[in-house]
């Protein structure tokens, strides 16, 4: 996907949400660079509210699944906030850094299938408000109606 593709998916999620669309700013006006990855930080996939829902489906996953490795896993979000707040350098970016380290533990089966579940769940949300939309204009048209013949 390129960059204007990229910006055409976040205007589009933003119409669905009726919000407008807004640039993210960070120190000086310009976009930071990612560590190690040379990726400016609008290039991360998953928007921060995706990405929280990410972990806590992902976590919820491991609690059914395999409760030792969800220990783990809690252990090492607390570690990665605990030293992005102590002011690490390395954990500047929480949101990136946390990934990274989940995905490492994790293993790709249960990220993938996360993934998997996260996309039905946005799929889901937006086809529930695109058939609210729809009820909501059948409504007021049955409404005019009625009151033209009434």
């Amino acid at each position: 996907i390129t960059g204007l593709q990229k910006e055409s998916i976040h205007e589009q999620d933003c119409k669905l949400q009726h919000r407008r669309p807004q640039r993210r700013a960070f120190a000086n006006n310009r976009c930071k660079q990612m560590p190690d990855t040379g990726k400016s930080r609008e290039d991360v996939p998953m928007s921060r509210r995706d990405q929280l829902i990410f972990f806590k489906m992902l976590l919820e996953d491991l609690s059914k699944s395999d409760p030792p490795l969800c220990m783990v896993a809690k252990n090492l979000v607390k570690e990665c906030i605990k030293r992005h707040r102590e002011g690490d350098p390395d954990f500047e970016y929480l949101d990136y850094v946390t990934k990274q380290y989940l995905r490492a533990t994790v293993g790709d089966i249960y990220w993938k299938r996360t993934e998997k579940r996260l996309k039905h769940f946005k799929n889901r949300c937006i086809q529930r408000k695109r058939w609210q939309k729809r009820y909501r204009i059948l409504e007021r048209q049955s409404t005019e109606e009625m009151s033209k013949t009434g």
